[in-house]
């Protein structure tokens, strides 16, 4: 997937001009170029829009985290299926192309009337209870998959592990003898043979010719000895000292289907724990991502002002350039719009120019593509979704 470019410039007084001047320039690289719509807010003090420059910084990189992290849940939840992961990032319908194409300021959830703070402020409440509820939810999910995962090792591990409910009959198990003990034992394939002709003499109190094997798999043998109760502790010693592994295992006939009741509901339980996690992200991600791009938005006319002065008088523009070509049409631009440093950011004493006693700490109040300085306004929209590198 592509970054996205938003890019602000001087009007100058002609919005008109402005833009098909932009439009231009970048028509040679047949670079997607669409409006993006920045509403006027209220301004305050100059001292307010710098404090609030920093915030935003923060801000915007908290967001796109969170954006991120909700987007790697879903990876998960659809095993990596990029046809299905790009299905379920949309935002009230649209795609994030759609949606970043068609950007309007959401009046209804964020009222534009109000003090930039308190914008930024509404804007946070909404994704702090987002990324609240995206650990609360992926723990809870998270543990129910964990437990069904180790219900479903016991079923169908390896005899060391498994389950040895339904493997191990009545008929294996002396039942109600007050002296002896059947145990049940995993011994690896390779060592099938050290067991016959050792267990016999791995401590006392054995019952000779008692070893029955009752099953095997690809890494161990599953065998039956019945040995007197009080030896039981040291022949399990014994047995581990051969890596022979005595299994912790009492023959119940009510313990099979016990088992099956626990594994089916746990597996269950994760089914519609994912379903609800999935449906949830899908939603989340939505109300985040466009809180992200309102944050963006919000950058985007502080950082105007600040570059370009009073009264607030530019264009606001999203850009998509073409893949591999973002290094020659941020070269191309550059050198187009070379004259605005000179022209809005040291021209003292003129109305529209920010005062340029603060000149100096541009680069403090504006974050333009890390530490690469443009003499217009340029952040970016990192959408690299399934980059390969």
């Amino acid at each position: 997937m592509p970054n996205y470019w938003l890019i602000s410039l001087p009007a100058d007084g002609d919005r008109n001009t402005a833009w098909q001047r932009l439009r231009s320039d970048v028509a040679a690289d047949q670079t997607d170029l669409c409006t993006f719509n920045v509403p006027e807010f209220k301004i305050g003090t100059l001292d307010s829009l710098v404090q609030l420059s920093d915030e935003l910084i923060k801000t915007d990189m908290a967001y796109g985290v969170v954006t991120t992290k909700i987007v790697d849940v879903l990876r998960n939840l659809v095993k990596g299926d990029e046809q299905v992961l790009t299905s379920m990032l949309t935002i009230n319908g649209r795609s994030v192309d759609q949606y970043l194409k068609g950007f309007s300021w959401d009046t209804s959830k964020y009222r534009s009337d109000k003090s930039l703070s308190d914008i930024c402020g509404t804007i946070s409440q909404s994704v702090s209870s987002i990324e609240t509820g995206l650990k609360t939810k992926s723990t809870v999910y998270n543990t129910a998959k964990n437990n069904h995962q180790s219900l479903s090792r016991r079923q169908n591990g390896n005899l060391s592990i498994r389950s040895l409910t339904g493997i191990v009959k009545e008929d294996h198990v002396i039942k109600d003898s007050e002296y002896l003990q059947t145990l049940f034992v995993a011994v690896p394939i390779n060592s099938v043979k050290d067991w016959e002709t050792q267990y016999e003499t791995l401590s006392q109190m054995v019952v000779p010719r008692s070893s029955v094997k009752i099953t095997a798999d690809n890494d161990y043998a599953l065998f039956s000895v019945t040995v007197f109760k009080r030896v039981a502790d040291e022949f399990a010693n014994k047995c581990r000292d051969r890596k022979f592994i005595v299994r912790d295992y009492q023959f119940s006939p009510e313990q099979e289907q016990a088992d099956r009741m626990a594994h089916l509901n746990a597996e269950s339980e994760e089914k519609e724990l994912q379903t609800t996690l999935l449906q949830w992200c899908h939603t989340s991600f939505g109300e985040v991502f466009a809180a992200w791009i309102h944050i963006k938005a919000l950058r985007v006319f502080v950082e105007s002002v600040l570059r370009y002065g009073l009264p607030p008088d530019f264009i606001a523009a999203l850009i998509k350039p073409k893949p591999k070509a973002e290094a020659k049409l941020r070269d191309t631009l550059v050198a187009r719009y070379a004259n605005l440093e000179g022209k809005h950011n040291s021209a003292k004493g003129s109305s529209k120019a920010v005062d340029n006693s603060e000149g100096s700490h541009l680069d403090e109040f504006q974050s333009v593509l890390g530490n690469d300085y443009t003499p217009f306004v340029l952040f970016q929209v990192n959408w690299n979704l399934f980059d390969k590198e």
